[in-house]
C-alpha cells in the first residue's frame, strides 16, 4: 500500500491499527448491546449519563454524546418510545424540558452495564498489562487534549 504523504510508514500501521481495531470494538460493542438489551451503544451512553448525572436537558444530553440536536432528539424519542426514558418539566423553569430514567430504564442500564463491562474487560483489558494500560492513558489524553472543545 502506498504510504500517504505526511505519515511514515510506521505511522500509518499504528493510525490503521488503532482505527480499524476502535471500530471493530465499537461496532462489537454496539452489535451486543443491540442483541443483548435492546439498546444501541449511542442510546446506551445517553442512558449511563442521565443514571450517572440525573435528569438533563436535550442539548446537555447532545454534547455528553457528541450527537447533534437532531440525533439525540430521535434517541430520546425511541427510548421513550421503549419506556426506558421519560420527558418531564424542569420544576424550576416551567419551558425546559428534562430527560430522565423511568424505572425500567434503571433496570436495562443496570444489566446493560454489567454486560457491557464484561465485554470491554475481555476484549481491552484482559489483553493489557499495567505499563500497557498507562500508555495508552497518556497517548489518548494527549489525542483528547488537542482536539476543539466543541468534540470534548
Amino acid at each position: 500500500m502506498p504510504v500517504p504523504e505526511g505519515l511514515s510508514e510506521d505511522e500509518l500501521r499504528v493510525w490503521l491499527t488503532m482505527l480499524v481495531g476502535s471500530m471493530r470494538l465499537f461496532h462489537h460493542l454496539d452489535e451486543r448491546l443491540v442483541a443483548e438489551d435492546g439498546i444501541s451503544y449511542a442510546e446506551y451512553r445517553t442512558m449511563i449519563s442521565i443514571a450517572r448525572d440525573g435528569p438533563q436537558r436535550m442539548s446537555d444530553l447532545a454534547q455528553e454524546g457528541m450527537v447533534s440536536r437532531s440525533g439525540i432528539s430521535r434517541q430520546v424519542a425511541r427510548l421513550v418510545a421503549l419506556g426506558h426514558v421519560e420527558q418531564v418539566t424542569e420544576a424550576t423553569d416551567g419551558r425546559t424540558r428534562l430527560v430522565r430514567l423511568t424505572d425500567g430504564g434503571r433496570g436495562v442500564v443496570l444489566a446493560a452495564t454489567a454486560n457491557h463491562v464484561s465485554r470491554v474487560r475481555r476484549h481491552v483489558f484482559d489483553h493489557l498489562e499495567d505499563d500497557e494500560l498507562r500508555t495508552l492513558d497518556a497517548v489518548f489524553g494527549k489525542v483528547d487534549a488537542s482536539l476543539p472543545d466543541s468534540l470534548q
